[in-house]
Parts: structure tokens; sequence; C-alpha cells
């Protein structure tokens, strides 16, 4: 038999156990980051290496955003056999005062085309390859 101020220190760690665990959880989301804008006819390229030779892109293109232009850059990276895979293509704030709706595009590659990616951009925008010097995505 437990001597009585064990018994009370139990019901104690009981007591409040239960009362945790009927209050309502409270997850505070960390907030989401507005992607940042590009001003027109320039172009940013961040990389990332994942590992397992897997290197995430994150490129931002100050040129109008179409569902078209998104259509022709993922034909143009598979025809590039450039090894993309989780494409997507967003819009995203044009620069304060500019012209919005500028282009995101996100991806993930696993073969090792830097070149073919770089020059698949170029091909796609032309207007921003010829004004930046060409897309020059490390990878």
């Amino acid at each position: 038999m437990l001597p009585s101020s064990s018994k009370t220190l139990l019901l104690a760690l009981l007591l409040t156990t239960l009362l945790l665990l009927t209050q309502p959880t409270i997850v505070h989301a960390l907030p989401k980051s507005k992607p940042k804008s590009i001003a027109p006819n320039h172009q940013t390229c961040k990389t990332h290496d994942q590992g397992y030779g897997i290197v995430s892109y994150d490129v931002r293109i100050g040129h109008p955003y179409s569902a078209e232009k998104c259509l022709e850059v993922r034909k143009g990276l598979k025809a590039a056999h450039a090894g993309v895979r989780e494409f997507k293509c967003k819009e995203i704030a044009g620069a304060p005062g500019g012209p919005g709706g500028h282009v995101r595009l996100t991806f993930e590659n696993s073969g090792g085309g830097k070149r073919k990616i770089n020059e698949a951009l170029n091909e796609a925008f032309p207007v921003i390859a010829s004004g930046t010097g060409d897309f020059r995505c490390r990878g």
C-alpha cells in the first residue's frame, strides 16, 4: 500500500494529465511568406542541393504570367530531357509600381541537366535571356 502523500501525488498527476488532454490544442501555423516580386525583364534562379543527385530550383521571371507560357516551359524542359520533375508554374506579384503577374517556376532535377535547363529557359523567355545575359541556373 502506498503512503498517503504518494497517493495524493499520483492523484494530482492523473488530474493534471486529464485536464491537459481535454483542453483544445492550439496550433500556431507559421505565416506563409508572400512570394517576392521581381522587376520586369529580370530573372533570378536559386538552387538547393537536396542530396542523392536531386537539385531543387526556384526561378522567378519578370515576364507576364500566362498558363500558355507555363505549358510552353514545361514542354521545353521535357523536350530537352533535362530530368525535371515536380514542375510547378505560379503567378507572383510584379515589382512595386510595375505590372503585376510575373512567373515563378519550381521544380526538381535529378538528371544533372543544368545546361539543358538553362537552354530551355532561354528559349521560352528570349527577351529575358537577351536582357540579362542568358539564364544561369546552377545545379
